[in-house]
């Protein structure tokens, strides 16, 4: 495939300033136990080719799933002919980076879709009895488990041609009991299907869910009758699930430089930092230390090459409370 890609990248030179051509092929699976039954075992494939090219200022993509060297020239061709189409204007430039080359892949020991399927379930099953204590105010008991993986292949105009696999698992579990007017629920070891890591089944195994059920459902009984908590000035501790959301939503959406820059604003908005606060806006206090970590193992945004052939790096956002970095593309870091 990727052959197939490096030559396609090879017709479309001479005919527009870049060109770059991805094949990514995805494969997922889900399962879950509820209440003593198995209630979904589902798995899906998809695959495709995806081409961007740009013809003075403008940008022309297009996909297709025919994977043939016929299927890719011909979403070359229509690439082309969107980038053509766009309204004239100067090109700005892109970034220069080191053209990608070689191949990356994350770690795992077991590959999740060679464990056999009654073993995967047999692990649910166990952890959602667990949590069945025989409470009648538990009223839905639950393991998950999914995984994935992604192949890609990446090639462009500037010599880039490299490959990465990256596979993950995770699983949870989750007790709601109801009673007294209320209904709680309590998860482990995070809710949203559990904790996710680039890692093979081997990660699923350590979580040992059935070890932490009984404890799951009791405290989603014993918050049926827990008393609300006080009035006052007090210290909040934010689980990481918490934590991560409010940095996604107040650090990472401000700092994609393309909002910065006023050619983003599409669902979250535009973003209230400006170009001039790069090293010097105090963002919060001498504590705060954000870093954008692409190398850490087992990290969900970890990779070897982004979606543009740019290697992945640790690059500190914020440091001791002030504003270094923002996030951004080839095009808006040029600009």
């Amino acid at each position: 495939m990727l052959d197939l890609l490096i030559d396609l990248v090879a017709k479309a030179d001479g005919r527009c300033a870049y060109a770059e051509a991805r094949h990514v092929d995805r494969r997922a699976e889900s399962l879950a136990v509820r209440a003593g039954d198995v209630d979904e075992v589902a798995t899906s494939a998809s695959a495709g080719i995806g081409v961007r090219v740009r013809v003075g200022g403008g940008w022309g993509f297009a996909a297709t799933r025919d994977a043939s060297p016929a299927g890719a020239e011909a979403a070359l061709g229509r690439a082309l002919a969107l980038a053509e189409s766009q309204p004239a204007g100067p090109g700005r430039p892109l970034a220069p980076v080191e053209p990608a080359k070689g191949h990356w892949a994350s770690r795992f020991e077991r590959d999740p879709f060679a464990v056999a399927l009654e073993a995967k379930l047999e692990l649910l099953a166990a952890a959602e009895a667990a949590l069945r204590t025989g409470d009648a105010r538990l009223v839905r008991t639950e393991a998950t488990a999914g995984a994935w993986r992604e192949r890609k292949a990446f090639a462009s105009t500037e010599g880039a041609a490299c490959t990465q696999e990256r596979v993950a698992s995770g699983a949870g579990i989750a007790a709601w009991a109801a009673g007294n007017g209320e209904l709680q629920v309590r998860s482990h070891p995070l809710a949203h299907g559990g904790l996710f890591s680039a890692a093979g089944w081997e990660h699923v195994e350590a979580l040992d869910l059935a070890a932490h059920a009984p404890r799951v459902a009791e405290e989603a009984i014993a918050l049926l009758t827990a008393p609300p908590c006080p009035e006052g000035v007090t210290t909040v501790v934010l689980h990481g699930e918490q934590l991560a959301l409010q940095i996604h939503e107040s650090i990472g959406h401000a700092l994609e430089l393309d909002r910065i820059l006023g050619g983003e604003a599409a669902y979250a908005g535009t973003s209230w930092v400006h170009p001039d606060d790069l090293g010097t806006l105090r963002y919060g206090s001498d504590a705060l230390d954000i870093t954008a970590d692409a190398t850490l193992p087992g990290g969900l945004g970890s990779f070897g090459w982004d979606d543009e052939g740019v290697a992945g790096t640790r690059t500190p956002l914020i440091v001791d409370g002030t504003l270094r970095c923002a996030l951004s593309d080839r095009e808006a870091a040029a600009a």
